[in-house]
């Protein structure tokens, strides 16, 4: 709770950017995931409460009002954080420029040690004023091929200069809380390999499965 009210911080024109760690909202829907999850009532007394506490206490209210960069840090792991709806808060944000946001897939509830020196690049570059380019977020598309195969198609900041681009697949049942995937990598590329800033791998779904899931993570 204290990262999302740390929200309400940001919003001062006094800060010169800020860092959220597992803190994007939607808490009052983390018993409701985003994909396959029962959808929330819209009338009622139990409504209104979760409108209110929406309204009052969750970052994605925030996010648009905010105008400091900030830089979004989440765990994939965290059963208490729901990291497919982390980019929607990340859309949200009044300022995108300067912004950045970082999952981290194996460290657990915690960030890992690549997000932890994120931080220290974003804090240099607003704070102490060092030249450090911030890459935009990588654009990621799934879809279904005539054979059943899904494609995944990644394309990736053209001004960035991309050492190693990896990407990233699980399988799930409707309902299913984000932490517990089974990831698991099926493409890993050097960054000369790319061809236009892009890359794609086609994976072979299991049949019973209700949905498919990809990130892409990149090392510049």
């Amino acid at each position: 709770l204290g990262g999302e009210i740390a929200w309400m911080t940001l919003l001062s024109p006094d800060i010169s950017c800020g860092v959220a760690i597992n803190a994007i909202g939607w808490q009052s829907h983390l018993s409701s995931p985003k994909y396959g999850g029962a959808i929330l009532s819209s009338a009622g007394e139990e409504a209104e409460a979760v409108r209110s506490f929406i309204a009052g206490v969750e970052a994605e209210s925030y996010a648009p009002f905010v105008r400091c960069p900030v830089l979004m840090c989440c765990s994939m792991e965290d059963p208490y954080f729901d990291c497919d709806r982390a980019y929607d808060t990340f859309v949200r944000l009044g300022n995108a420029d300067g912004s950045a946001i970082v999952y981290s897939a194996d460290s657990g509830k915690c960030i890992g040690p690549y997000a932890l020196a994120d931080v220290d690049l974003f804090l240099e570059r607003h704070l102490k004023g060092r030249h450090i380019y911030i890459p935009k977020p990588i654009e990621l598309t799934m879809t279904e091929l005539d054979d059943g195969r899904i494609e995944i198609a990644v394309k990736t900041d053209g001004d960035a200069l991309v050492n190693t681009l990896s990407l990233y697949y699980a399988e799930g049942a409707g309902g299913q809380i984000s932490s517990c995937r089974a990831w698991q990598r099926v493409k890993k590329i050097a960054g000369g390999e790319l061809k236009d800033n892009r890359v794609s791998c086609a994976v072979e779904a299991f049949s019973g499965a209700e949905y498919a899931f990809s990130y892409a993570s990149a090392e510049f």
